[in-house]
């Protein structure tokens, strides 16, 4: 039996071991695959863009849907291995923080997949005119600015809300870029009613 002096970094060193022993035990493990981290897609577009279409062909892939504004209370009660959640830019009213959002699924062990979504301005405006009786351009205007730094900041991927819903190829390359299924649902394009 080896027996080694405690030192500062030994125990460091354990303390690693008991970080890397505890997060093999959030992840899930198939002898097929090896280990798995757990997975977020997180979805983030001004409003009107297309955020809960691009969540429901998420959830058509496989994914649990996140629908709760607390989002770690709800990853304190139910941690799906591969899961969708949603920000509009603004979100009922609200600017989210994305980062917060982003930290709290890091912290269950999350894996998060930034997903930007991206509509024609025209029409991404007329879909909230047609729900919400104020709204400015002002607010497209600064998500667009906040998706621009974020993106930089965190990377993933970008995506068009015209291309998403005219194209299979288009949807096809996303969801297995992901290594999941192609959403099975239909599509349409919810801009030719404003042209």
């Amino acid at each position: 039996m080896l027996i080694m002096p405690v030192t500062a970094n030994n125990g460091l060193w354990e303390l690693l071991k008991f970080k890397r022993h505890i997060m093999y035990q959030n992840m899930n493990f198939d002898g097929r695959k090896g280990l798995n981290m757990k997975r977020a897609f997180f979805i983030i577009g001004p409003e009107g863009c297309g955020t809960y279409m691009l969540a429901e062909a998420f959830v058509s892939a496989g994914c649990t849907y996140c629908d709760q504004e607390d989002v770690d209370r709800y990853l304190a009660q139910e941690q799906p291995h591969e899961m969708t959640l949603r920000r509009s830019l603004p979100h009922a009213g609200v600017w989210p923080n994305i980062e917060q959002i982003a930290k709290q699924m890091e912290a269950r062990f999350y894996e998060v997949n930034f997903l930007w979504i991206i509509r024609e301005q025209y029409a991404a405006n007329r879909s909230v005119i047609a729900r919400k009786p104020v709204y400015t351009a002002f607010e497209y205007e600064k998500a667009i600015q906040i998706i621009g730094n974020n993106l930089d900041r965190f990377g993933g991927r970008l995506i068009s809300y015209e291309y998403f819903v005219l194209s299979p190829e288009y949807r096809q390359n996303i969801f297995s870029e992901f290594k999941l299924p192609p959403p099975e649902m239909e599509f349409y394009d919810g801009n030719r009613q404003y042209y």
